[in-house]
């Protein structure tokens, strides 16, 4: 087959060769392949064109077309594999998969096409560094190699995507070997002395005759990517209703941008209130998108297209402006002012950008907003797998004065160890805790007893998701000081929480 990448100059050499009279090549050789070659290839011109060095060493021109082929090879060998695992790389796998498409007598066996993403490389790399990322990857490759075997081809696409041809075998032996390599990626790997669970998110394209390989790829890869949409370490099989399932999400993404940039996104205020008494204490700013199509939109589905078209950062950006610029409206025409606190949502894209703090800081200043009415909500995950930028991150906004809050509480990691060490001073406890604080005594005693970890920790804290007056009794019992919920209000516009504001009500309304 022919390499556009080596076929033209190597021919072009071989071409200038065959035109030399037989016997001896005048060449000089350096000590490294790469030099010999380089001084072989400068000899050949020289020879061609009648203006050689007689100080030159002298070679068998035989050798010299040895040295030439054996260049070649290595030089199509350096374009065709992955140089971290040794795999084929992307550029290999077409080629075969093209030839085996190609090859398949009729009624043959088409061959199949898996895609796997190595769904927890990012939390490895982010957490233990790119050394431990890449023995990872070299850990999957080997597993993967061991468990398929010859004749099917194992490829790294990149990052931490692998592929796997499957050929000469029934659609049922695919099947097959996919819950085998499932099974074999479910045992731990030790990566930097730490276990580290393997999870790929699996896509698999059948061949069909007429299937060109570049295609084949692409489907693999949506099928790979509705697998991960759907939590990760999970299979999917693709069919061509993926096809108008990613256009729509292209065409959404596209959307959400021009909303963005141009208005069409609101944001909501959801009321924290203090639990013994129902007085408004701050507010969660909570973005929506009531789109000009297909009206308001669930916040989870545009958010996904955000994450997966690299929006967050854009988004977050013009949440933080608007939630601002609003609570400097708000502030002046309050009686406490400085009790009150908008708490607004970071995504880990966010966490990333450097300038973020400044942006921050310069944004309170032209509202003339104190750092001490802002607090910005984290999770847990978006924590504990942050870099060292994070870190500084979150210490800069320390310093600046800006509250710190860990999102979603009790999901995660939730270890006294590291809520200790954490520059944050305060953990909201996650609503999926809270729906049977009331009603079952065993779920009563653990979020009690959470109350207590993130007290110890010397921490406030916020109770999300209630949503009945027995939950919030609770609660209060339980020594929980801050909550937020449907109980108490459902989200508002600015304008709505604006008219509570001044009425200086406790919640629910009508207590």
């Amino acid at each position: 087959m022919a390499d556009s990448l080596t076929d033209g100059p190597w021919q072009r050499f071989q071409d200038e060769l065959a035109k030399l009279p037989a016997g001896e090549l005048v060449v000089r050789l350096g000590e490294a392949v790469d030099s010999r070659m380089d001084d072989l290839m400068a000899a050949v011109e020289r020879a061609a064109t009648g203006t050689g060095n007689p100080q030159d060493a002298v070679v068998p021109a035989q050798d010299a077309v040895g040295l030439l082929a054996q260049a070649r090879g290595e030089l199509r060998r350096l374009t065709t594999t992955d140089p971290l695992t040794g795999l084929a790389n992307r550029t290999l796998l077409v080629e075969r998969l093209q030839e085996v498409f190609d090859s398949v007598p009729a009624g043959g066996n088409q061959p199949s096409l898996m895609v796997l993403n190595f769904d927890t490389f990012k939390f490895i790399n982010d957490a233990l560094g790119h050394d431990a990322g890449d023995a990872a990857l070299a850990a999957v490759a080997e597993r993967l190699v061991r468990t398929v075997g010859k004749p099917h081809l194992v490829a790294r696409l990149g990052g931490g995507d692998f592929a796997i041809l499957v050929e000469g075998v029934p659609a049922e032996e695919t099947l097959q070997l996919t819950a085998k390599i499932r099974a074999v990626l479910e045992t731990d790997i030790v990566v930097a002395d730490v276990p580290v669970r393997v999870e790929a998110s699996i896509g698999v394209r059948f061949g069909e005759a007429g299937l060109a390989a570049a295609q084949a790829v692409h489907d693999a890869d949506m099928a790979m990517q509705a697998a991960r949409s759907k939590g990760g370490g999970k299979v999917e099989f693709f069919v061509p209703t993926m096809q108008e399932v990613a256009r729509q999400r292209v065409q959404l993404i596209s959307e959400l941008r021009e909303a963005i940039t141009f208005g069409g996104l609101q944001l909501r205020y959801q009321p924290v209130v203090q639990l013994p008494t129902g007085r408004i204490i701050g507010a969660e700013a909570l973005v929506r998108w009531d789109h000009p199509h297909r009206g308001p939109m669930r916040p989870d589905a545009f958010l996904t297209a955000a994450e997966s078209g690299g929006l967050m950062a854009d988004l977050g950006r013009w949440v933080l402006q608007e939630a601002i610029s609003q609570l400097g409206s708000w502030l002046p025409g309050m009686e406490n002012p400085e009790a009150f606190k908008l708490h607004v949502n970071l995504s880990p894209d966010e966490l990333r950008q450097r300038d973020l703090v400044a942006l921050v800081r310069q944004l309170l200043a032209d509202e003339n907003v104190p750092a001490g009415n802002l607090a910005m909500e984290i999770t847990e995950h978006a924590i504990m797998t942050g870099n060292s930028d994070t870190t500084r991150t979150l210490a800069d906004f320390g310093a600046l004065g800006v509250g710190l809050e860990i999102d979603d509480f009790g999901t995660g990691y939730s270890s006294i160890s590291y809520l200790r060490n954490l520059p944050v001073d305060t953990a909201k406890i996650d609503r999926s805790l809270i729906q049977d604080v009331a009603g079952d005594p065993g779920q009563r005693d653990f979020v009690a007893a959470i109350l207590q970890l993130i007290r110890a920790a010397g921490l406030n804290v916020v109770a999300e998701g209630v949503e009945t007056r027995e939950q919030a009794d609770q609660l209060s019992a339980l020594g929980c000081p801050l909550a937020q919920g449907f109980y108490f209000s459902r989200p508002v516009t600015a304008e709505q929480l604006t008219v509570l504001l001044q009425a200086n009500a406790p919640l629910p309304a009508g207590n």
